[in-house]
């Protein structure tokens, strides 16, 4: 079931990382033909445009302006960019460029053998944000960017335990064959701050440049990820043992993912027990093909 409208947290995180991969793909592909401002200044229009052409190509339902009571805005989303951008101008991290094609790593698709389930083949679906390299130690790390209204002191918590972030470690090791020592989990506060008529230039734009914006470290052991295995091999036999029982519906698991991330886009599904014209009304149903992304596959 797809919805018919889009949700704000999946419309706006969406065409943030759609941004944020333009920018790093601009500053990864022309880095010895620019001089570092031009380089950073171009990479930030193409991102600020990659932002609008994502909204627009989903019929985007997100307001335009960052005075409206939704706190997603189109406004409010590319004021962010640019203070993202500076925020961490002078970053220690750079692209890793890919062997095999010239590109940098951002945004790869990977499709990954877990395991077998009645003769079936069960793969393990993901995208890694992006792969870069500390100037510090030399070591890679795995960037993941989320935007969140969570204030950050507390979002960043969420790093462990986070099966998402090991699960990419694996695909990165074993399919990617990286040595890679962490993840930086890269948070970007969704704030209600409205604009003030004075103050410091990010002010006027509702940024707060120092409380906006977190970016923390966090690594996993092969302890780690051979327990993240033996849980995913756990819930994709008990997915299956119920998408090919011959049950007329499956049990609900509210509460425990109804009102995370701006709530579960199927919720009202579930207030309704289902009713017929809610699931007409608001969705469209659609076969599920995950793998037709540009992927690297084992």
């Amino acid at each position: 079931l797809v919805p018919l409208i889009g949700e704000p947290p999946l419309e706006f995180g969406g065409a943030f990382h759609a941004a944020v991969q333009a920018f790093y793909v601009e500053m990864a592909v022309n880095s010895l033909k620019l001089e570092p401002n031009s380089l950073r200044d171009n990479a930030t229009l193409l991102a600020k445009k990659s932002f609008l052409d994502h909204l627009r190509e989903r019929n985007s339902s997100l307001p335009t302006s960052i005075e409206s009571d939704q706190k997603r805005s189109v406004e409010r989303g590319l004021y962010l960019l640019e203070a993202y951008f500076h925020k961490w101008r002078n970053e220690t991290l750079v692209n890793e460029i890919r062997p095999d094609t010239g590109e940098p790593y951002v945004e790869i698709g990977f499709s990954l053998y877990l395991m077998e389930w009645r003769n079936r083949p069960v793969m393990y679906v993901g995208r890694l944000d992006r792969i870069m390299r500390s100037r510090v130690d030399n070591r890679l790390r795995i960037v993941e960017t989320k935007t969140t209204t969570q204030g950050l002191s507390q979002f960043v918590t969420n790093t462990r335990p986070n099966h998402q972030i090991t699960g990419y470690h694996w695909a990165a090791r074993e399919l990617l064959h990286l040595d890679v020592a962490g993840t930086i989990w890269d948070c970007i506060f969704v704030s209600s701050r409205q604009p003030k008529l004075s103050g410091t230039d990010w002010e006027t734009r509702g940024i707060d440049i120092e409380k906006d914006f977190n970016r923390t470290e966090t690594r996993r052991t092969q302890t780690d990820v051979e327990e993240f295995l033996y849980d995913l091999s756990s819930d994709v036999e008990e997915y299956l043992s119920w998408k090919y029982s011959e049950k007329a519906r499956w049990p609900r698991n509210a509460p425990g993912a109804c009102h995370s991330y701006g709530g579960c886009t199927y919720r009202d599904v579930c207030i309704t027990n289902a009713n017929p014209q809610i699931m007409a009304n608001r969705f469209k149903r659609e076969k599920w093909e995950p793998f037709k992304v540009n992927i690297v596959q084992k």
